[in-house]
């Protein structure tokens, strides 16, 4: 039955599976993380999707030895790896409003970060 493709429920699942896999992919390539002030790599995400889960086990590997937060500010949770094992987290609503904007304020941000930072926005000025 799975394989059906001429019966319209079953394509319409294909094509759900095919959208959801596709924007985890998206995820594992383009997550930007910033480095905060106490040493955790945060990056906040907005997928349409409910896709953490999906991309989970690529970041563990990828910074297995590096704290970090990817949160999904559509659903208000997210997952922290501490460098042993992931453990579901959410922020309050607060917070979750600063975090909509995709960028931390500065005094969250590591100065490392922040240097970072100002110099991808002179490298952007300078090429436009």
């Amino acid at each position: 039955v799975e394989m059906n493709f001429g019966d319209d429920d079953v394509l319409r699942i294909k094509e759900i599976a095919q959208k959801v896999a596709k924007e985890a992919e998206q995820l594992r390539q383009f997550v930007r993380f910033q480095e905060t002030a106490d040493g955790i790599y945060f990056a906040p995400v907005s997928p349409r999707y409910d896709v953490l889960s999906l991309i989970v086990s690529h970041f563990q590997s990828r910074y297995a030895g590096q704290p970090w937060i990817i949160y999904d500010t559509n659903r208000n949770t997210g997952l922290y790896y501490d460098t042993r094992s992931v453990v579901e987290v959410s922020f309050s609503q607060k917070d979750l409003s600063d975090l909509r904007l995709g960028v931390l304020d500065e005094e969250k941000l590591s100065s490392d970060e922040t240097f970072f930072q100002q110099m991808w926005k002179e490298y952007f000025k300078s090429t436009t």
